[in-house]
């Protein structure tokens, strides 16, 4: 009979075919010793040796001779380590080393059920890599990626179980009194006010915000700490598009025009990570900036510009206040040139 050999499956030989899975091997009943076959007595010589655990004895026969030696074989998907000959003695033993057959794989990791796991399998290939998360709220208790390494172990090594924990974000009110009575992004040292530090103030999770870099002009989700100190040391590189991370409805073009027209807003009013421009009033609660209506703006004959709007493309002379309403509110509007309309 023939029998074929998986490193989780043993499967019969029918029909002239061998139904194997990944990793599957055949060998002949000449190779392989049936699980619970009885040992012949010899009455010289040596009886089957004990084949290593995922392994198997090669041309396994009932008796061998005084000074005959017996070949160890790992089965497919399984490496061996030590010496695989054993030497029949005159004493009806067998001189062996120490031979193990490894598995030619990293086991699925220790993780709580709380931590997901991409892709998940019972063991990996080396050079296989996984991606773990938690739920929102929650952090790893190590690090995101794993590598099955040649040595089938992971890289980095994994030393304990994997959780998630729950991160204690620090609110606003916090954030605004970080070290000291200083304005939000600020701390207080030796009686004066500078620039939070990410590495000295930003070591504790923070809640992420969207906010708008204005090199690349992408919206990218960052810790509202990280964006706080970037914000204090370099104001014009960083602005705030809204709360929690970013978006696939993220209004970026705008943020963009905004961060345009901020350079030459005359009203810069804190309201919580975001500041407000002419065209914006800080809401009631104070965490976040909402815009006015174009007859809200106040009437001014300084600081006017001329611009394009609406779909007849009429020209006006107007104010940023009323330029910046008309494009928050998503109304066509081009500004032409600064001071008043020629007619």
């Amino acid at each position: 009979m023939t029998f074929c050999f998986n490193v989780f499956l043993l499967n019969e030989f029918l029909n002239g075919q061998c139904y194997n899975y990944r990793g599957a091997t055949c060998v002949n009943d000449d190779d392989y010793t049936e699980e619970g076959r009885i040992k012949h007595r010899c009455d010289t010589g040596c009886s089957t040796p004990e084949a290593p655990e995922n392994g198997f004895i090669r041309n396994e026969k009932p008796c061998y001779d005084v000074g005959e030696e017996a070949e160890a074989v790992c089965f497919s998907g399984y490496h061996r380590l030590g010496y695989q000959f054993f030497r029949c003695l005159p004493d009806k033993t067998w001189l062996q080393q120490t031979i193990e057959c490894q598995l030619l794989a990293c086991d699925k990791p220790s993780v709580s059920t709380a931590v997901r796991m991409t892709p998940f399998k019972i063991q990996y290939d080396v050079g296989d890599n996984i991606q773990l998360s938690c739920p929102e709220g929650y952090s790893l208790t190590g690090s995101e990626t794993y590598k099955c390494g040649d040595k089938f172990s992971w890289i980095p090594p994994i030393l304990s179980s994997l959780d998630c924990k729950k991160v204690l974000i620090p609110s606003l009110g916090e954030l605004l009194h970080i070290k000291g009575n200083c304005s939000l992004g600020k701390k207080e040292v030796d009686s004066q006010c500078v620039c939070i530090s990410p590495e000295e103030d930003c070591n504790t999770s923070s809640e992420d915000i969207c906010i708008l870099d204005v090199q690349s002009e992408q919206a990218v989700t960052n810790s509202s700490c990280h964006y706080l100190a970037e914000k204090c040391r370099n104001d014009e590189q960083v602005h705030f598009i809204h709360n929690k991370p970013c978006r696939d409805d993220t209004r970026l073009t705008w943020a963009i025009e905004r961060a345009n027209l901020s350079a030459n807003s005359r009203r810069k009013e804190p309201c919580g990570y975001d500041v407000c421009y002419d065209w914006e009033r800080c809401a009631e609660e104070g965490l976040h900036c909402t815009c006015l209506l174009p007859s809200q703006c106040a009437k001014s004959e300084e600081h006017v510009y001329c611009i394009q709007y609406g779909s007849g493309n009429r020209r006006r002379t107007s104010t940023l206040c009323v330029f910046g309403a008309l494009k928050c509110a998503n109304t066509k509007a081009i500004l032409l040139h600064p001071g008043k309309c020629v007619s």
